[in-house]
């Protein structure tokens, strides 16, 4: 992976916007895996958007809640945002919607004008998640985000996947004598997704640091 590009800080900030509500879910845990592949000078938060209100336009007349006020802080904050959906009727999430129409605003003035962003989509189906992802990138690039070249990071059959591996790890583990060990295990990521995340996440440090060094007026 090549070097990180610099900043003040010395760390590239990357937010992952998850747009699963459910605990456990497949695309939470994929976002995880993101954020634990970062390399050394990547930092990698994930915030999860499931308590924002329903975007509403009065709302910014009065003030609007704090939890979009700090979603909007840490997005501005980032160097790159990476936005994730789940895959519902072929679509992407409402949350992950909603949370997009309240960075949109202002218009052509938000805090993704800009930014350099990518799309993290998993499903349990056999098929590419790539209507869903599809949405995500189009709502996200409306706003003036600078969106990386494709592919995004589209991962099909994702519990298929990782139970395979972790029969797989556990059937060595009994065979060298380590039941317990292997029982106890959450099992391991297979290298069909792994390896794809790597190579996701050194394709966006990238796009990051080529974004930033076509405007460099804003890193003096």
């Amino acid at each position: 992976m090549p070097p990180a590009p610099a900043r003040a800080s010395g760390v590239v900030q990357l937010v992952i916007l998850v747009g699963s509500l459910r605990a456990e879910s497949w695309n939470r845990r994929l976002c995880q895996l993101v954020a634990d592949e970062a390399p050394s000078g990547v930092s990698v938060e994930l915030l999860s958007v499931g308590k924002i209100p329903l975007y509403d336009d009065d709302l910014l007349q009065t003030g609007e809640p704090d939890t979009v006020s700090a979603l909007r802080r840490a997005v501005a904050a980032a160097d790159g945002v990476l936005v994730n959906t789940p895959v519902y009727n072929h679509g992407m999430s409402g949350v992950m919607k909603n949370a997009i129409d309240w960075l949109s605003r202002p218009a052509f003035a938000g805090e993704l004008l800009g930014k350099p962003a990518a799309v993290v989509c998993a499903t349990v189906g056999r098929n590419e998640p790539t209507e869903a992802a599809a949405q995500a990138r189009l709502a996200t690039a409306v706003c003036a985000a600078v969106m990386m070249d494709e592919p995004d990071l589209l991962v099909r059959s994702i519990g298929h996947r990782v139970a395979e591996a972790r029969a797989v790890a556990e059937a060595g583990a009994v065979a060298a004598g380590e039941v317990a060990e292997a029982a106890g295990s959450g099992g391991p990521w297979p290298d069909s997704i792994a390896l794809p995340v790597q190579d996701f996440l050194a394709r966006f440090v990238e796009h990051v640091g080529a974004v930033r060094s076509a405007r460099p007026e804003e890193e003096s």
